[in-house]
């Protein structure tokens, strides 16, 4: 009889921890940008229908086909070191995109902005 509140009280907590986990800020149902099931593309496109590579955000740009995370920080990054990209044909100064890369981003990219 003695183990019964103990058993009870340690399924409450379990219970407890449990529906925590799932209500915390961050979890994967209140995160920003989410990437559907369905496998469709969810970014927040300008009014053109395209995202801009020169004000896009990185998880933005990782959520684009055939880039993700890594991709998307180096883009970042050589905006950053190396100024805006006036055409998206300047992709290919990241590492590891191409011509054929550019020409599949060409759908969802624009180069907007950039007054070199």
């Amino acid at each position: 009889m003695r183990r019964l509140p103990w058993l009870l009280l340690l399924a409450l907590s379990a219970l407890i921890l449990l529906w925590r986990l799932t209500w915390l800020p961050g979890s994967a149902e209140s995160s920003a940008i989410e990437q559907p099931a369905n496998g469709e593309i969810n970014v927040p496109l300008a009014a053109g229908g395209k995202l801009n590579v020169n004000d896009a955000a990185s998880e933005e740009l990782a959520l684009l086909p055939g880039l993700g995370e890594k991709r998307a920080a180096a883009i970042i990054k050589e905006r950053r070191q190396n100024g805006c990209f006036s055409t998206l044909s300047d992709l290919t100064r990241v590492r590891g995109i191409g011509a054929k890369s550019v020409e599949k981003l060409a759908e969802y990219l624009e180069a907007k902005g950039c007054d070199n």
